[in-house]
């Protein structure tokens, strides 16, 4: 589970840095921008998923999903905006496209979906989404 996120950028002259953490039922921090500081809160949903845009994030939701035996599922998500690193609430969905394949159909908005392959060993190999952009894994060394 995702307890606490901090994170930070730069562009030019503009900084930016946010801090989150998740209590029982909201995701609340702080977003310290050009010299101000505001308060965020987002509230969690039943299954107290946070995204923040990374691949990781995903592969944690599809990790749940998976390990409550679920094939689909429907629910609230606390996103972290990456571009203003606000809190938000939104509904996602995310559902197995063939039963026993490792393919999932991640859908983050309305009208968006992304088509996430998983290996063998729990890897995530390959985003496809709606526009046509792609994330493959192209090497892999354990250690």
């Amino acid at each position: 589970m995702i307890a606490r996120v901090t994170a930070r950028y730069s562009r030019g002259p503009f900084s930016r840095s946010a801090s989150y953490e998740a209590n029982a039922d909201f995701l609340r921090g702080t977003v310290s921008a050009m010299g101000s500081r505001t308060a965020e809160t987002a509230k969690l949903g039943r299954y107290r998923e946070v995204d923040c845009g990374l691949v990781l994030f995903r592969a944690l939701m599809i990790a749940h999903m998976r390990a409550r035996g679920q094939t689909r599922w429907t629910s609230r998500v606390a996103t972290i905006d990456p571009s203003t690193l606000t809190a938000q609430t939104h509904k996602k969905t995310c559902r197995q496209k063939d039963r026993g394949e490792g393919i999932f159909i991640y859908e983050p908005r309305m009208g968006d979906a992304e088509e996430i392959e998983i290996d063998a060993a729990g890897r995530i190999v390959r985003i496809v989404d709606n526009t046509g952009n792609r994330i493959a894994l192209t090497s892999f060394t354990a250690g």
